[in-house]
This record gives C-alpha cells, sequence and structure tokens, in this order.
C-alpha cells in the first residue's frame, strides 16, 4: 500500500523525533482500507503534533468539511509546501466528495486542498 521510499523516510523520521516508537519492517502485515484505515490512522496512529517531520509526500489526515459536532476529516498526502506555513494536500480519490466546496475554492485542481499546518494531523 505505501512505497518503499515513504516507508524509509517515515523510519528516518521515526528514529529522529521518536526514538520510543518500532521502525516499520517486513513484517508488518496488516492493511486497513475504507473506514476502517480512517479509524486506525485518526484514533490510534502515532501523530506528530509538532510537525516536525512534515514533509512533501507524507500522509495526513484534515478536516476537509468543518462541522462543529461532526467534521469530515479525509487522507491525503502533502503533495506541495506553500508560503507561511500553507501546504497544499492531495486528498485520495475515496474521499473527494466530502471535500467542502469553499475549501476547494484556493486550489485549481479539484482533489487538492490547501491547509495551514496548524490544521493537518501528521501520521
Amino acid at each position: 500500500m505505501y512505497s518503499q521510499k515513504l516507508i524509509n523516510s517515515l523510519n528516518g523520521d521515526i528514529e529522529k523525533y521518536f526514538p520510543h516508537i518500532k521502525t516499520i519492517d517486513n513484517s508488518f502485515n496488516i492493511v486497513h482500507s475504507g473506514v476502517s484505515r480512517m479509524v486506525m490512522l485518526d484514533r490510534y496512529s502515532r501523530k506528530d503534533k509538532t510537525l516536525a517531520s512534515l514533509k512533501v509526500g507524507y500522509l495526513v489526515v484534515t478536516i476537509v468539511r468543518d462541522d462543529a459536532t461532526f467534521p469530515t476529516r479525509s487522507i491525503g498526502y502533502v503533495h506541495e509546501q506553500l508560503a507561511n506555513n500553507y501546504y497544499a494536500i492531495l486528498i485520495e480519490n475515496e474521499y473527494i466528495n466530502g471535500i467542502d466546496p469553499n475549501i476547494l475554492q484556493n486550489s485549481a485542481i479539484n482533489n487538492i486542498v490547501i491547509k495551514k499546518n496548524t490544521n493537518l494531523i501528521n501520521h
């Protein structure tokens, strides 16, 4: 599901920023999809709250439809780092229909949202 390049980069960041966490190895073979994947990432994965390891290509969970009670979260990848701590996030196809049209106003591409780093959860 994830490229070896991404896994190697994540392992480097785990060793640097989170030495108490085991790095990813080939024995990790449980894969989740759909709602199960979102729940695992959103609730149970280690979050980089300081965003020290955030970089292009990394997986993030971000809110794409703001609601006080039930905000809509989506999974995406950092597509580009922009000025002033903003990031272009490429939202996975499965979540495109949940994106608030107002959020898409800042992007010329249908599945890219522009978010300030304080609105991201780096996984």
